[in-house]
């Protein structure tokens, strides 16, 4: 049995992954950053930021306010210059530049439900979540994305309701059309009595 028809094809093989890895590396090579870009508004500050991404182009991000800010803060996007939610914000142009995500009412009275830090997730129906905690308990919003640039508010709560006491940190992810999973973060043996410690 001939073996030279079979080096030659493991050869080929492995010269094929040499090549896309060193295409690989020019393309990373190339790849540059632009200038940074202060996404909160003038006067307003965060933290802990968290982004999406959608088909149509659009990037969505929120953030942790600054704990002085967590009350009101300023927010020269809103229509009423301030926000008592967390930020979150839409890009429909790569991160140049970003407003706040379009609300239910032209003065977008959501804004003013009281958020500390919070999750967003996208569903494959092009819906855009985002879990807020409060603290005590957690808002939830959705938008449907409907193009570039396009975001319309279906609903908002102002609770839940969860069953903890103290909600430190919400996460969410979601799938299909709807279907929503949300995760709180307690583990706090002292203000959640229910919860267990575990060993290790």
């Amino acid at each position: 049995m001939n073996s030279c028809p079979r080096h030659t094809t493991l050869l080929g093989f492995v010269l094929a992954i040499l090549i896309f890895a060193a295409a690989q590396l020019c393309v990373a090579q190339g790849t540059t950053f632009g200038p940074p870009v202060k996404v909160t508004p003038t006067g307003g500050f965060g933290y802990e930021p968290s982004f999406v991404a959608d088909r149509f182009g659009n990037i969505f991000a929120t953030a942790h306010k600054e704990n002085w800010q967590l009350v009101l803060a300023p927010d020269i996007n809103s229509p009423t210059y301030t926000r008592s939610m967390s930020w979150d914000w839409i890009s429909s142009n790569a991160g140049q530049s970003w407003q706040d995500i379009q609300g239910l009412t032209p003065l977008s009275i959501e804004q003013h439900e009281f958020g500390d830090e919070g999750d967003m997730t996208l569903d494959d129906a092009d819906h855009l979540y985002f879990v807020d905690t409060n603290v005590a308990d957690d808002t939830f919003t959705r938008w449907k994305v409907n193009g570039l640039g396009s975001v319309t508010l279906e609903t908002t709560r102002p609770l839940i309701p969860a069953v903890q006491f103290v909600d430190d940190r919400p996460w969410v992810t979601a799938h299909g059309n709807g279907h929503v999973f949300y995760f709180g973060n307690e583990g706090d043996k002292v203000t959640y009595p229910l919860g267990t410690q575990g060993s290790g």
